[in-house]
């Protein structure tokens, strides 16, 4: 639903809003991206997929595009 990043104690945490139930806003809650990773390590966050190298997506210089 949405991203931020807390900190807390000096370090900056990122967090993702997640929606636990289908368009029931009052159960949304921020959640740690390393623990939603680690307890969903196959969801993708819709358009926020992030890449790790080895991937089969190529970055093209876009001046030369």
């Amino acid at each position: 639903m949405d991203r931020r990043v807390v900190a807390v104690k000096g370090a900056h945490i990122p967090q993702v809003l997640i929606r636990w139930n289908e368009g029931d806003t009052d159960t949304d809650t921020w959640e740690d991206v390393t623990t939603i990773k680690e307890q969903f390590s196959d969801f993708n966050f819709e358009d926020k997929i992030v890449l790790t190298e080895g991937s089969n997506v190529i970055q093209e210089d876009k001046e030369n595009v």
